[in-house]
Formats: C-alpha cells, structure tokens, sequence
C-alpha cells in the first residue's frame, strides 16, 4: 500500500490561486523572453516580424481571443465544480498553449505559436487516437485521456476537455499549416519550464477537505510519468531523485515523444 501524503497548504484557494498565476508568468514569461532571444539572432527573422505575420499567416484577433476566453471559462467552471485544486491542474501544458498561442496571435509571434503546438504535440496527437480507439472499441489505447471515464472525473472536466482535439489544427491554420523554424527548440524551454516547475510548486495529489477523497494531480509528469501511460520503461525513474527523474522526464517528453509527432507534422505539411 503506498502512502500517499497531502500538504495542507493545498486545501485553501488562495495558494493553489496564487500558484497558478505564478507559474503561468514565470513559464510564459521565460518562454517569450527566449522567444525574442532566438528571433533577435536568427537569420530567418530578421524580416520586420509584424510583416511576415500579416503577408504569411493568418493572425485573426477573434482566434486568440476564443483561446483566452475558453481559458476563462474553463478555469471559472472547474473551480466552481471542482474547488480550488483545479487552479494547480490549469497549469498544465495543454492549457498553458491557449496563452502562449493567444499572445503570439495579438503580438505577431508566429514562433511563439509553434512551439505552443510542438510542445503538446505528442499529447494531442495520442487523444485522436484514444478517442477513435474508444468509440470504435470501448477502451482508450494509450491512456492519456482516460480521466474522462475516472469516477471522480467531474462535468466540467469531460465537458470542457474539448481544446485537446480543435487547439492544434485551428493554431495551424494560423500558422498558415507550417511550423516557424526553431519552433521545436522553442517547445522544449516551455515544457522544460512547466515539469520543473510543477514538481517543486504543485502536490501529487490533493485531498478534499470536505470528503477526504484524493486526487491524483501529477501537473505536467513533474513527479512521475502519468500513471495511464502502460509502458514500463517510462515509470524506470518514477521513484528517483527530483535531478534524475526530471532529467529523464525533460530528455523523454522532448525528444522522445514530441519529437517524433512533431517531425511527423512538418514531413505531412513540408
């Protein structure tokens, strides 16, 4: 029996709150500052970056505002659903990307918006394929959107779930169905950021105050793989070191599985 210990810190709103505002402007923070570090030595942009956007994407205002919208919808009925630990679970990768995509919209930074894409790739490519396998079959294949059939799965998480399978195709028609060049590279300090940062800031699991049950959180893999995934070499380093466990997860989640589905894209698109 594994013993699962809760934090008390996380029971109250206003320390999950703050930390998701928090990690929102430190993640998106040092991943724009990147962004504009890589723009300013890269042949490639040294085009006035407003240009490009305008004669070579699609960058509809009304597109970045749906992103942030949904985000205030989401957040907003998940806590009234679910309480304050969603505001640690808003953190993750698939959510953080509206925001990335939304300020690369309205600021023409179509590199901000592919590495949004490249750095959950992998995860939204894999819920086309759970959600095919379930309705033709019954069962998800890969696990990764399996929470949806957990009992303690709430409303607002299956209803409002629904960005993992529109985020990627409608931020590729901005980008015109091409990804920018270091838009890989880019992706990797954003989801980088995101593990590391969630295993130090957000707990594993989380127990409702009012009827004792647990949660599992694990925000981004920060504390070990997601417990769906059924390939043991994943779990390897599950119980390790934060140094060693986050090394393998930052290695495996870039290059191993965004990687592929991210080259995979630009080979279709190229």
């Amino acid at each position: 029996m594994t013993l699962i210990k809760v934090d008390g810190r996380h029971g109250k709103w206003l320390h999950p709150f703050a930390t998701m505002m928090g990690l929102w402007f430190v993640i998106c923070v040092g991943t724009i500052v990147t962004h504009d570090f890589i723009v300013a030595r890269s042949s490639y942009y040294n085009a006035d970056m407003s240009e490009v956007a305008k004669h070579t994407y699609h960058m509809d205002a009304w597109i970045a505002y749906f992103f942030l919208a949904y985000v205030f919808i989401m957040v907003g009925s998940r806590y009234l659903d679910c309480g304050s630990y969603i505001f640690y679970e808003t953190v993750w990768c698939c959510n953080s990307s509206l925001l990335l995509a939304s300020y690369g919209i309205l600021t023409n930074r179509p590199l901000l918006i592919g590495a949004s894409i490249a750095g959950v790739c992998c995860d939204q490519v894999l819920w086309y394929v759970d959600c095919a396998w379930y309705l033709l079959l019954g069962k998800f294949k890969v696990g990764v959107a399996k929470y949806l059939i957990w009992p303690e799965t709430s409303w607002s998480k299956k209803y409002l779930c629904t960005h993992h399978l529109w985020f990627m195709p409608l931020a590729l028609y901005v980008l015109g169905w091409h990804f920018p060049p270091w838009s890989f590279i880019l992706s990797c300090v954003f989801t980088s950021l995101s593990t590391c940062l969630c295993r130090f800031t957000t707990p594993k699991y989380w127990k409702d105050e009012y009827n004792g049950h647990v949660h599992y959180m694990n925000v981004n893999a920060g504390h070990e793989f997601w417990k769906d995934a059924a390939i043991p070499v994943l779990h390897m380093f599950d119980r390790s070191p934060a140094i060693i466990y986050l090394t393998f997860m930052v290695v495996c989640a870039n290059a191993g599985l965004n990687g592929p589905p991210y080259l995979l894209l630009n080979a279709i698109m190229s």
